[in-house]
């Protein structure tokens, strides 16, 4: 009995050996596809939450600069004729010297003050809310290629953010917004703003060729903006007599530095 008893034995251990491996082989290998299930479903949160903060924009507007309505200048005094005796030649011959006062009145300049922000650097990526938008100052990136940003014309879907156009501004460069309502843009305006970006006039001061940044901005009252250092100029249509006017009588005047 000793000796069978034994052997039986044996023989259960025998077959109980490889049941108990392959069940623990089978838990592993549950263990370890939960544990791959919990890895991607942890890199997938990860990744949705850098998506939507890539998605935030990094600039934010306190308010939008209203239009200017008295651009325009103001109305004539009404002139009226002087009573006969005041009249005299000596009165006549004093005043005849030199140039009328209408012939040496300065004309109004385009556009409008805007709000002077600042001109502090900030880090790339870093988000910063304008007191006023569009913002023709205030804090703007530094660094080759984020700011100032290169002169060019750019589609709906690639412009840069404000804070490296800005940088443009400060360098005396002028800026030409154009907004685009419910994501649409016009294709005929946007045309009118290729063509006049590339029949820009050099800079009336350091003579630069090209020194204008076309992009999109939809954070305005008007459809279309043009914007120098601390001024801006509103437009319901892309009107390029006067956005030259506006860079040729503008640009580089009030820029805190210049390229020459």
């Amino acid at each position: 009995m000793g000796k069978r008893s034994r052997s039986v034995t044996s023989r259960r251990v025998q077959r109980s050996g490889p049941v108990d491996v392959t069940r623990g082989n089978a838990r592993r290998r549950i263990f370890a596809a939960l544990g791959l299930i919990l890895v991607l479903v942890a890199a997938a949160g990860a990744a949705t939450i850098v998506i939507a903060n890539s998605a935030q924009p990094v600039y934010a507007c306190d308010q939008l600069l209203e239009p200017d309505s008295q651009v325009a200048a103001p109305a004539a005094t009404p002139i009226t004729s002087p009573p006969a005796s005041t009249s005299s030649p000596a009165a006549t011959s004093a005043a005849s010297p030199g140039a009328s006062p209408a012939s040496s009145s300065t004309p109004t300049p385009l556009g409008q003050a805007a709000p002077d922000l600042g001109r502090i650097h900030v880090n790339v990526g870093s988000h910063v809310t304008y007191i006023s938008c569009p913002p023709a100052s205030g804090p703007h990136y530094s660094a080759a290629g984020q700011g100032p940003v290169p002169d060019a014309f750019y589609p709906p879907d690639s412009g840069p953010p404000p804070q490296g156009w800005v940088h443009n501004l400060e360098h005396g460069e002028m800026v030409v917004l154009y907004r685009c309502q419910g994501g649409s843009c016009d294709e005929a305006s946007l045309d009118a703003l290729r063509a006049f970006d590339r029949g820009i006039p050099p800079s009336p001061r350091c003579k630069v060729p090209n020194d204008v940044v076309v992009t999109r901005f939809d954070d305005m009252k008007a459809p279309f903006a043009a914007i120098v250092w601390n001024r801006v100029l509103f437009l319901d249509t892309v009107d390029t007599s006067k956005l030259t006017e506006f860079f040729l009588t503008q640009a580089e005047t009030a820029a805190p530095e210049h390229k020459c």
